[in-house]
């Protein structure tokens, strides 16, 4: 066999078995319907209290597990807080502690079904 004869063997076999596995998502892409929706926001003394929607297909999802992550502008990023399902329509909500005023990004994950949200936040402290 020729060296050519080889290379083209083998990429022929590259690409039947490319094929057989089948199309793929794209990179990054999520599998799944999970939805996160960001329904309010309050602010609270040095906290923000978020109330977020999670949806599966459509659906509420009343069986996840929701998380909230603060992240400062200049990457300072806060331990995630897990929020707490307020009713079978997919809410849920909790506080967010931030310890100084600044745009922040936060982060909200969903677990069964997976989704993510991020959003931008301008946090002004407020002592009441």
């Amino acid at each position: 066999m020729t060296n050519r004869f080889r290379l083209t063997l083998a990429a022929l076999m590259t690409a039947g078995a490319l094929l057989a596995a089948g199309p793929s998502a794209p990179a990054g892409a999520q599998e799944g319907s999970g939805e996160i929706e960001l329904e309010a926001v309050h602010p609270a003394g040095s906290s923000l209290h978020f109330i977020v929607r999670v949806t599966d297909d459509g659906d509420p999802a009343n069986d996840a597990s929701v998380t909230a992550e603060a992240v400062s502008l200049s990457g300072e990023s806060l331990t995630p807080v897990d929020l707490v399902r307020d009713d079978d329509d997919g809410h849920y909500s909790g506080p967010v502690e931030v310890p100084s005023a600044g745009l922040w990004t936060v982060r909200f994950t969903s677990t069964n079904p997976d989704a993510t949200l991020e959003v931008d936040q301008e946090v002004e402290l407020s002592t009441s």
